[in-house]
C-alpha cells in the first residue's frame, strides 16, 4: 500500500520551503536484484537527499551561529542595561544631593539676610549711640564750662545773679547729659 506525503522544511533565515514528494514503498530486495534502473534511481534519490541534508545542515549551522550572535548581543545589551541602571541610580542620588544643597543654600541665604538685618540694626544703634555720645559730650562740656565760669564769677562777686545762673545752668546741663547717656542703655 503506497502513501504520498508532503513534507515541508522551513529555513529560519530565508523562509524557504522545500517540498519532498515521495512514496512510501515496502522495500523488496528481490525486485532490485535484477533491476539496474531502480538501483540507479535509488542511488540518485539518495544523492539528492544527501545534498539536501548537507544544505540543511549548513543552514542549521548558520542558524546556530546567528543564534549565538544574538545571545552575545543580548548579554551585551543586558550588561549595558545594568550599567545604565546604575548610572540612573547615581544620577538620582546626585539629583537628591543637588536638592539638598539647594535647600541648604536657601537656608544660608535666609540666615545671611537675617544677619544683614541685624547688622543694619546694630549700625543704626551705633550711629544713634554716636550721636547721643556726641550730644552728651557737648552738653556736659558746655555745662562744665558754664558751671566753671559761674563758680569763678561767684567766688569774686557773690552777689552777681548772672554768675549764679551760670552755675545752675551748668548743673542742669550735667543732669541732662547724664540722662541722655542713660536713655539708650
Amino acid at each position: 500500500m503506497a502513501k504520498t506525503k508532503n513534507s515541508r522544511i522551513r529555513s529560519q533565515s530565508e523562509y524557504r520551503y522545500t517540498n519532498f514528494q515521495y512514496e512510501k514503498q515496502i522495500f523488496d530486495a528481490e525486485k532490485l536484484k535484477d533491476n539496474i534502473f531502480a538501483i540507479e534511481k535509488l542511488h540518485e534519490e539518495r544523492d539528492i537527499a544527501f545534498a539536501e541534508t548537507i544544505e540543511l545542515r549548513d543552514e542549521l549551522t548558520e542558524v546556530h551561529t546567528k543564534y549565538h550572535k544574538l545571545e552575545l548581543q543580548k548579554r551585551e545589551s543586558d550588561i549595558k542595561l545594568t550599567e545604565a541602571s546604575k548610572r540612573l541610580e547615581k544620577i538620582s542620588d546626585l539629583e537628591k544631593q543637588i536638592e539638598d544643597l539647594k535647600t541648604q543654600h536657601h537656608l544660608l541665604e535666609l540666615e545671611k539676610q537675617e544677619s544683614k538685618l541685624k547688622l543694619n540694626e546694630a549700625i543704626q544703634k551705633l550711629s544713634a549711640a554716636k550721636k547721643d555720645a556726641f550730644l552728651t559730650f557737648l552738653t556736659s562740656t558746655v555745662g562744665g564750662v558754664a558751671f566753671t565760669l559761674g563758680a569763678n564769677v561767684v567766688t569774686s562777686h557773690p552777689d552777681n545773679w548772672l554768675a549764679w545762673m551760670l552755675c545752675v545752668v551748668g548743673v542742669i546741663m550735667g543732669f541732662i547729659a547724664f540722662f541722655i547717656s542713660r536713655r539708650n542703655s
